[in-house]
């Protein structure tokens, strides 16, 4: 997987937000958090995991889609997790950052290609497991198309 990218993995939720953070081509920290524990925590976790360049690479996020049959349960909400994913875009456009979108049905074959690489999680719980998933299938999608182009 490529080492060359810095880049961190959310899987955003109303009250628990999962966070990777990869660097060298593997999951390096995870941490579960509120949404303004993800805000407070971006500058830290750059500087930290990001020394030169003080900023990611990518930021790599789970979508929210609304379903039909889920519709009904969020007439009134405030949808925070809508609000997390619309400020991390507006984000990283003002900071000239890669922002990815990835569905959540990606989940389910990432963790078997993982298995079969002999790649365990290290997330503490499934939120930042989840974005755990997510950063490695965008480091392994961005492997493949790399291979497709030689």
């Amino acid at each position: 997987m490529d080492g060359l990218l810095r880049i961190i993995a959310i899987d955003p939720g109303d009250e628990h937000t999962g966070v990777a953070v990869f660097f060298d081509g593997h999951c390096q920290f995870t941490i579960t958090t509120t949404r303004v524990g993800l805000f407070d925590g971006l500058g830290v976790w750059a500087a930290t995991f990001c020394r030169d360049s003080l900023r990611f690479d990518a930021v790599v996020m789970e979508e929210f889609r609304l379903y039909s049959d889920k519709a009904a349960a969020l007439t009134g909400s405030h949808m925070e997790t809508v609000e997390i994913i619309g400020a991390m875009r507006e984000r990283c456009r003002r900071e000239d950052i890669e922002f990815v979108t990835q569905p959540a049905a990606i989940k389910r074959a990432t963790k078997g290609m993982l298995r079969q690489r002999g790649i365990a999680l290290i997330g503490g719980d499934i939120h930042a497991r989840d974005a755990e998933v997510h950063g490695y299938y965008y480091l392994m999608a961005n492997e493949r198309r790399r291979e497709k182009t030689k």
